[in-house]
């Protein structure tokens, strides 16, 4: 990942055709990598609830289930001033950070 940034800077500051080309094939091979290793992960977590014993742990089981089914939901962020009190109006929160 790190080369393919370095290479993604190096074609932003002087734009040729090598440097373009070099940067694509990093990317490629990042890609390819950020693939595999979501696959490994995948596979693992597969294995991990395979070797659950259903009779023994249910519980255990459907939980690992639903965390694998279940759809990313990103989390609300909340700015609270110095007293507690949350904010809700846009300016407040811009002056605050």
């Amino acid at each position: 990942m790190k080369e393919k940034n370095d290479a993604r800077k190096k074609c932003l500051n002087k734009e040729t055709w090598k440097n373009r080309e070099e940067y694509e094939e990093k990317r490629k091979i990042a890609t390819k990598l950020c693939r595999r290793k979501k696959r490994e992960m995948w596979n693992k977590k597969i294995e991990e609830i395979k070797g659950v014993n259903i009779k023994k742990n249910v519980r255990k089981f459907y939980k690992e289930v639903k965390e694998t089914s279940k759809e990313y939901q990103q989390q609300n962020i909340i700015y609270k001033d110095d007293n507690g009190k949350i904010l809700t109006e846009v300016k407040n929160i811009i002056i605050f950070i």
